[in-house]
């Protein structure tokens, strides 16, 4: 938000490739309904791109945030609609963001001021123009980004709500990059630490359901399962395995490869490396049991 003359104009604000962007979305003469609308644009994009990074609820997004540039675009005297985005079905619904996303959409965009036609249609547009590079990075997340594009913000932890700082994987996903991978890395970089995370969370919930024991440790960055004989029980023959970003060569301390590959080992034992996507990689060497929950791509 900044002062201009008497009045106030509210910014959107995204790291670029090398360098921060901003674009103004409207000017409003009341600072307290300039503040109430840059935090409420504010949370709806912090929110919608961690929980569309990391999250598997992230198909169920892009059509509620069309409801609501719908709904500012068509205008009317009552205001912002409350728009119902459902978690049922998805792994990831508890996670913060989406919590935070769907709450948001529910009803707290009636803090937003008495806004004019075109103020609506410029708030429109700013939450459409972000919901479109989401979709672009989703729809094509290997592709050639302009250097201002909003793509260039994805898998960082957010910079006002702190999305993606603390928690689990994947809640707290971006906040495991930031401590565990290498400083300042680009989109590509980031994208492939994403791809490692992922899939030790999805090794991690698939022993789990399939009645093992398992946990995502940090010291050393790795997924921990024991695969269980006895689903739901402990017995001699449970088999542990972890897959690591780390390879045989690595210790503890050092940072890993973001483009590399998850190393796989059986009771200690070196079995193989793997691409993080390779779902059938992983059933071959691991077994059928990380199957038992899809992998997020």
């Amino acid at each position: 938000m900044m002062k201009v003359g008497s009045r106030y104009s509210v910014l959107a604000t995204w790291p670029g490739a090398f360098y921060e962007h901003t674009t103004k979305v409207t000017t409003l003469d009341s600072v307290d309904s300039a503040h109430d609308l840059a935090v409420a644009l504010t949370t709806l994009s912090e929110a919608a791109w961690d929980a569309t990074v990391w999250t598997d609820v992230h198909p169920s997004i892009p059509p509620a945030i069309a409801t609501l540039v719908d709904s500012l675009r068509q205008g009317g005297d009552d205001g912002v609609p409350a728009i119902e985005i459902s978690g049922a079905g998805y792994r990831h619904a508890d996670t913060w963001s989406f919590k935070q996303l769907r709450d948001h959409l529910a009803g707290e965009f009636d803090v937003f001021p008495p806004l004019a036609r075109t103020q609506c249609l410029t708030v429109a547009d700013e939450i459409a123009a972000d919901a479109a590079a989401r979709g672009a990075l989703m729809a094509s997340p290997g592709g050639v980004f302009a250097d201002d594009s909003r793509v260039h913000q994805a898998c960082l932890v957010t910079r006002v709500e702190e999305n993606g700082s603390r928690g689990p994987l994947p809640e707290g996903a971006a906040g495991w990059m930031r401590r565990l991978y290498p400083e300042n890395m680009p989109l590509r970089e980031r994208w492939g630490a994403r791809a490692q995370l992922l899939r030790m969370e999805q090794l991690v919930a698939a022993c789990i359901a399939s009645g093992g024991r398992a946990s995502a440790e940090t010291n050393p960055l790795s997924a921990y399962c024991v695969v269980a004989v006895e689903p739901g029980h402990i017995t001699h023959g449970d088999t542990p395995h972890s897959a690591s970003p780390l390879g045989p060569e690595d210790s503890r301390f050092d940072m890993p490869n973001p483009l590399g590959p998850l190393y796989i080992e059986r009771d200690g034992k070196s079995i193989g490396e793997l691409d993080p996507a390779d779902d059938e990689g992983f059933a071959a060497v691991m077994g059928e049991w990380t199957r038992a929950v899809p992998y997020l791509v």
